[in-house]
């Protein structure tokens, strides 16, 4: 039952923002993705690196996860497992 409510709260966020990033993606200039991927790549390098061990997220934050996730993998592909 708990993934049950864990799958809902981050549907909930991920895809109506899954639909804006899909329209968005088609609207996007090449170059701006490009340097929104970097970004990404070197901000996750950073963020593990200062911290290796990361918490727990509470149930809740699920549905920000999936809100952050949704453009993410609509627009840049490099969102998830």
């Amino acid at each position: 039952m708990l993934l049950v409510t864990l799958l809902a709260l981050a549907s909930a966020g991920a895809v109506p923002f899954a639909v804006a990033g899909g329209l968005l993606l088609a609207h996007a200039p090449l170059g701006a993705l490009q340097r929104l991927l970097g970004a990404l790549l070197i901000g996750v390098v950073v963020w593990r690196r200062r911290n290796p061990h990361p918490r727990k997220p509470s149930d809740p934050s699920f549905a920000g996860l999936g809100a952050a996730s949704g453009p993410g993998s609509a627009l840049l592909g490099s969102v998830g497992r």
